[in-house]
């Protein structure tokens, strides 16, 4: 096959029973002596995770946030003129602030 600008030939190999590491047995891997213990990894990491994760998902155009909490952009429903005029008309009619808790 051909890939890229120079059309260079590359050759590939399937099936191959010789031992390399991209052969090696997934269990294998994960067992290894130098992972750190679930209750390292909250000692170390764990303090620094959501500030973390909150600056990669900021980056991210398809999730939004409100107070700390963060959805999908597709979760949000949509909200247009209509809405804010029934609304203002509600807190007109009552003549005061309206609670937006669902009872």
């Amino acid at each position: 096959m051909t890939f890229g600008p120079e059309r260079r030939p590359w050759s590939f190999a399937a099936g191959l029973t010789a031992p390399h590491k991209l052969n090696a047995d997934i269990p294998d891997l994960l067992v290894s002596s130098d992972l750190a213990s679930p209750q390292k990894l909250l000692a170390t990491v764990a303090g620094h995770l959501p500030a973390r994760l909150a600056a990669q998902l900021s980056e991210q155009l398809g999730f939004a946030v409100f107070e700390d909490r963060w959805l999908l952009r597709d979760q949000l429903a949509d909200v247009h003129v209509g809405h804010l005029n029934i609304a203002e008309a509600l807190i007109e009619m009552r003549q005061a602030p309206v609670n937006s808790e669902v009872s």
